[in-house]
């Protein structure tokens, strides 16, 4: 018979080290962190610093990511990476974690004197089912993952996960840092399938007509939110945000470009100017 503490997994290596310092190096001076919130049992949305005390930045949302949008990418790409590989080793102690996608990405900041009481992580409203926080740091005491009321306690090294169910039966707390600043990297999966419903809101929502209505047509290219290539049919509506996604895409690319180009003609005519200066120089024109 298993227990409890059988679905709790420290898995070591799962950052490379390199790349915990990349994060604090890029993120940690960001003004955008804020105290964390904590849930009522339907929502997240409540600050309470005698239950939670730590700051929070999301750095998988958009307007965070575009402060330094080359870089931040870059990195998420990395930590989607880790993630996967994390997951991965998860599901292959327990098959039965039939996982859908993750929530993002969140920095928590404990400085001294943070912690978070025990609580569980899902909620009516977002219905979690496994968590999983990377250390990116050592330096500092305490901070601890502490489960069922302190009966088993992990620590979670920098470069390491712990990963586990996020529903009732597993309360947890992190206990107070009584010295240095703890970050890590959390992130939850949940396991809702989410299909969209076929009906047209231009034909008081009834079945979607598909070939006998002019705006269904043909897409093929890849999907600039996965990459995933997109050969199919599908209403011109629905397909709209990721023709917008894209044409924006696009629109930066080139912008890019321009900007290349601009610097490269600034840097010959620079490189122009310096010749013919030298060039008067030496007939002692200047």
């Amino acid at each position: 018979m298993k227990n409890l503490t059988d679905f709790i997994f420290v898995i070591p290596n799962a950052m490379p080290h390199e790349l915990c310092d990349m994060l604090l190096e890029e993120y940690q001076t960001d003004a955008g962190f804020e105290p964390a919130r904590v849930g009522n049992g339907l929502v997240f949305d409540a600050l309470d610093d005698n239950i939670r005390k730590c700051e929070i930045l999301h750095i998988s949302e958009k307007d965070v990511m575009q402060k330094n949008a080359f870089v931040r990418e870059r990195l998420d790409m990395a930590v989607f990476g880790c993630v996967a590989n994390a997951l991965k080793y998860y599901q292959e102690r327990v098959p039965t974690a039939a996982i859908q996608k993750d929530l993002g990405y969140d920095l928590l900041r404990y400085k001294e004197g943070g912690f978070f009481a025990e609580h569980i992580d899902s909620s009516a409203q977002t219905p979690r089912a496994i968590a999983c926080s990377f250390g990116l740091n050592e330096g500092f005491d305490g901070g601890e993952f502490a489960f069922f009321g302190g009966e088993y306690v992990v620590q979670v090294p920098k470069g390491s996960a712990v990963m586990f169910p996020s529903n009732f039966m597993y309360p947890h707390a992190v206990t107070p840092v009584s010295n240095g600043i703890r970050y890590s990297i959390v992130t939850w999966f949940f396991n809702m399938k989410i299909e969209a419903k076929s009906n047209c809101p231009l034909d008081g929502f009834k079945p979607c007509r598909q070939l006998e209505c002019a705006w269904f047509m043909k897409i093929r290219g890849s999907n600039p939110n996965t990459g995933d290539e997109v050969d199919d049919w599908g209403c011109s509506i629905v397909w709209m945000p990721i023709l917008m996604i894209e044409n924006a895409q696009q629109q930066r690319q080139t912008g890019a470009a321009v900007e290349s180009f601009r610097n490269e003609m600034v840097r010959a005519n620079e490189v122009g100017h310096q010749v013919l200066v030298a060039a008067a120089e030496q007939r002692g024109l200047s």
